[in-house]
């Protein structure tokens, strides 16, 4: 089974889960801008550089313009494992709260 985590400084909260995950026998992707602590057996796909989604003033409509291009990204690295034979079970997206 294989399942996605989409954090923006992940795994967070999601730590233990993945680990346990990963021990079970679970392919673990983390979908991420930047890692807070390595996880042994995850796999990591970084969205963005970071400096990007930190200046969060320009907006567009009512959504900060940094965070709408980061979600295009993940959408894409979503659809990019879907075409490559990897489609997640689950995919657990937390907001960007306060940066």
């Amino acid at each position: 089974m294989h399942i996605v985590f989409v954090h923006r400084r992940g795994p967070g909260q999601f730590v233990h889960i993945a680990r346990r995950l990963i021990l079970d026998g679970w392919t673990v992707t983390l979908v991420c801008e930047s890692v807070d602590r390595p996880v042994p057996g995850l796999r990591v796909l970084r969205y963005a550089n970071g400096a990007a989604a930190d200046s969060g003033r320009a907006v567009q409509g009512d959504v900060a313009v940094p965070y709408v291009e980061a979600g295009r990204r993940v959408a894409d690295i979503l659809q990019r494992l879907a075409r490559h034979g990897r489609p997640p079970i689950s995919s657990w997206v937390i907001s960007p709260g306060a940066a």
